[in-house]
């Protein structure tokens, strides 16, 4: 007679804990990578929207004689000027700055965590929109400087 043998379905605990630890690796690697990718998507959403407000400038620029606005942006959003819907999100680096929909009229962009506009009609660089922001990107550039 043969002796009755037990046939048992699942998993040891040795292959569990294995299996557990791959898990554990695979997320210590992808969560960062993740966090950069969220963080690309942020800055890559901010240089737009300043893309679109540089564009929108353009156009009151052209169509005021030559004129950019000498207010912090309002006469382009409301008034019966709409040249862009509604000033776009500037979204920076989310633990430093909170995401913000407010112009700020100023000759030289400072740590304001807004959008920055000179106004100022006395220098070179009137009718700049930038980001009030001074800490670095992604790529170690600040970003006033675009």
């Amino acid at each position: 007679m043969k002796p009755f043998l037990i046939k048992r379905r699942g998993f040891t605990l040795i292959e569990l804990m294995v299996a557990v630890a791959i898990i554990g690796i695979i997320a210590g690697i992808a969560v960062p990578k993740y966090l950069d990718i969220v963080q690309k998507s942020q800055e890559g959403s901010t240089k737009g929207n300043l893309g679109a407000i540089r564009s929108a400038l353009v156009l009151y620029y052209s169509e005021n004689d030559s004129e950019y606005p000498r207010d912090n942006l309002n006469s382009m959003f409301f008034g019966g000027h709409h040249y862009m819907p509604e000033i776009p999100a500037m979204q920076v680096i989310s633990a430093q700055h909170p995401i913000s929909r407010s112009v700020t009229a100023e000759s030289a962009p400072t740590d304001i965590a807004t959008w920055s506009y000179n106004n100022n009609d006395t220098t070179i660089f009137w009718g700049r929109p930038s980001v009030g922001c001074t800490h670095l990107d992604l790529r170690g550039q600040i970003w006033s400087s675009y």
